[in-house]
């Protein structure tokens, strides 16, 4: 049995003599035997970050497994695996174990099959083939079915019933076209009801498959046109957050619905006919089509903070393992005068690489860029069976961006790590794993980086930057949350205005009522009953207002309005107590902001906290409070987002 190498590059005395030892331990638990060397080629290479040393060699890393030996998670760097210090030996033994796994199945692959060159031979095989293929053709024409082998998953989609009747819509395709052209497109929110006053009972009524689908593809032309055209109207609702706003999301939401129900009626009752969908282009089609609408749905819920629809994400999980059991996963949909779209492996990997990004935590308008970049990627993922080793270790350390999809469930994927034995030993789980689209995205930093400085800070590359702790599993939470004990409401003020004129009354005028569901050091955690949260966005500084306490300063780092009509925000801390002043500018014009004393606990300078735009270093402003006003020079910018801007200052002498 071969010994497989490992090399340390920056670790300390103490935790080079602490690995040795460990290893020695781990010894009865390995399959194979390991040993740590100082020169030659490693199977794998453990570096550490804290030391010039580890940074150097890991920038200058050839092939071969790689570790990170670190006490923190949040690691944006693509290493196979993170080792948490302190390092126990099971958790040591288990790395070494999967690494052993990943060796074999990639020497596997460099090894090529024996093949035959006998002539003779290959006349057989060829001869064989020819009449196993005539023999197989000639039992299907016989029996009138298609041949069943390897083809058991089955499909179970959510559809309404059939009760409408031919006079509810329009059922010629000609006459919807006709139809569709007369409407008037200034407005998409009339365009849109309209349009759902013929697809919904369209979507109720029985007809032909193939009529049904031509109807379908010429909604899809509208749908589509409206959902990637943004007209000035759009716009302006996005702005302005306003009910009208609500209003167009949940119609356009509705639209996408029906358009994916359509498709889900003909792909059920080309199964339930018995259709081939390895053989059938139309069958296909139809497949990918229904699966590109399901990721519509999810995408456009994502798109608003709000949770995809009940079963979307378990629909494509279904159709997911039916493509997989009939072998068309990587096929694209070749049908009459239909151009080649997207795979179904590619539509599927493309959300779901999306939904564990943490869309509920980018800022606005980040999700359709992220979705975009996602299409770059979306090949690079690996979706196989567990291994028995994968299926059954009871340890909390797996490799760097694995996770489970259990295709029995309505979520996304979700960590091995935090993955029961049971669900993993599923027939229906499979591995996702994202450590290709890792490396990958590592290639694109390095191109940016030797292209030029400013490519570095591309908002593309910041945003791929933003989500790698959620690719590679090692996204921690900053604080930990205890729940409350009581139901305890507060008031949100939203900006620096709503704020100020709260902190003057010592009430928020206006607003929804929150619940504390669970808080910490540095976050809190509070849930409204009502979707009509739209006014709110990533970022966002806010003042929150509960009887008998100080007011806090915090920010929205994540949102979600989830299928019951709750909306849920995670809100991160501001350190210190505000005080409300006026700041005045070289016109003698007024504006609210808020003071922030010293704080010598904290060791915080006293800061001044305004809306978006005032700030500029050295700018000169009057600031008054209770008493007299006084002069300030703005010094340093120490955090901002589109909402507000915090700065620290140098008070005029008298």
């Amino acid at each position: 049995m071969s010994t497989y190498n490992i090399k340390l590059h920056g670790l300390t005395d103490i935790d080079t003599s602490s690995l040795k030892s460990m290893l020695k331990l781990a010894n009865d638990l390995l399959s194979h035997d390991w040993q740590i060397i100082d020169d030659g080629q490693a199977d794998l290479t453990i570096y550490s970050f804290d030391s010039d040393e580890g940074i150097t060699a890991w920038q200058q890393r050839g092939e071969g497994f790689t570790a990170l030996l670190t006490k923190t998670g949040n690691i944006t760097e693509p290493v196979d695996i993170i080792l948490k210090k302190p390092l126990r030996t099971t958790n040591f033994s288990e790395a070494l174990n999967l690494i052993e796994d990943k060796i074999s199945a990639q020497q596997a692959k460099e090894i090529p099959l024996p093949v035959d060159t006998s002539p003779i031979k290959q006349k057989q095989k060829k001869t064989s083939s020819v009449l196993s293929s005539l023999s197989s053709g000639l039992s299907k024409y016989i029996s009138g079915k298609k041949s069943t082998t390897k083809k058991t998953a089955s499909l179970s989609l959510q559809l309404p019933e059939q009760n409408a009747s031919a006079n509810d819509t329009i059922v010629d395709a000609e006459l919807l076209t006709n139809w569709l052209d007369s409407l008037n497109y200034s407005d998409n929110n009339h365009t849109i009801a309209a349009l759902l006053g013929n697809l919904i009972p369209l979507n109720r009524l029985t007809i032909a498959h193939k009529v049904r689908f031509e109807l379908l593809e010429i909604y899809r032309t509208v749908i589509h046109k409206i959902l990637f055209t943004r007209d000035i109207a759009a716009i302006k609702r996005d702005l302005d957050v306003s009910a009208e706003h609500l209003k167009a999301i949940k119609t356009l939401s509705l639209a996408i619905d029906e358009l994916t129900i359509g498709y889900k009626i003909i792909v059920t009752q080309l199964e339930q006919k018995g259709d081939n969908a390895e053989t059938s282009k139309f069958f296909l089609l139809v497949i990918n089509r229904s699966a590109e609408q399901l990721a519509q749905q999810v995408l456009h819920a994502f798109q608003y903070y709000r949770s995809p629809p009940p079963t979307a994400l378990y629909e494509l999980h279904q159709l997911y393992l039916f493509c997989e059991d009939n072998e068309i996963l990587h096929k694209q949909a070749e049908f009459k005068d239909k151009a080649n779209g997207s795979s179904f492996i590619h539509i599927y990997t493309q959300i779901l690489l999306l939904s564990i990004s943490e869309p509920y935590s980018l800022e606005k308008f980040d999700v359709i860029r992220l979705f975009k970049l996602m299409h770059k990627f979306s090949d690079q993922v690996e979706i196989i069976p567990l291994t028995d080793k994968q299926k059954n270790t009871s340890s909390d350390f797996l490799m760097t961006g694995h996770f489970c999809l259990d295709g029995t469930k309505d979520h996304p994927p979700t960590a091995m790590a935090a993955t029961s034995i049971e669900t993993r030993s599923l027939s229906s789980t499979r591995l996702f794993n994202t450590q290709p689209v890792l490396l990958a995205i590592e290639q694109v930093f390095k191109r940016a980086a030797q292209a030029s400085a400013q490519a570095a800070f591309d908002t593309d590359i910041q945003l791929l930057k933003k989500i790698i702790p959620q690719l590679n599993t090692s996204y921690e939470r900053k604080y930990q949350r205890l729940p409350s004990v009581h139901d305890r409401q507060i008031h949100i003020a939203n900006g620096i205005k709503a704020i100020h004129h709260g902190l003057k009354e010592n009430h928020v005028a206006e607003g929804i009522d929150w619940v504390i569901n669970n808080q910490g050091s540095g976050g809190i955690m509070a849930t409204a009953n009502s979707d009509e949260c739209y006014n709110l966005h990533i970022g966002d500084f806010m003042g929150i207002f509960e009887a008998e306490l100080p007011v806090k300063l915090a920010s929205v780092r994540w949102l979600n309005i989830d299928n019951n009509g709750f909306t849920h925000i995670g809100l991160e801390l501001h350190p210190g107590h505000p005080l409300p002043v006026f700041c005045l500018t070289e016109d003698n014009s007024e504006f609210p902001a808020l003071l922030l004393p010293e704080n010598d606990e904290l060791k915080l300078a006293a800061t001044l906290i305004v809306n978006k735009g005032v700030y500029s270093p050295k700018r000169q402003l009057k600031v008054k409070g209770d008493g007299e006003p006084y002069s300030l020079t703005a010094n340093t910018l120490i955090n901002h987002t589109f909402n507000f801007e915090q700065f620290n200052f140098t008070e005029a002498t008298a």
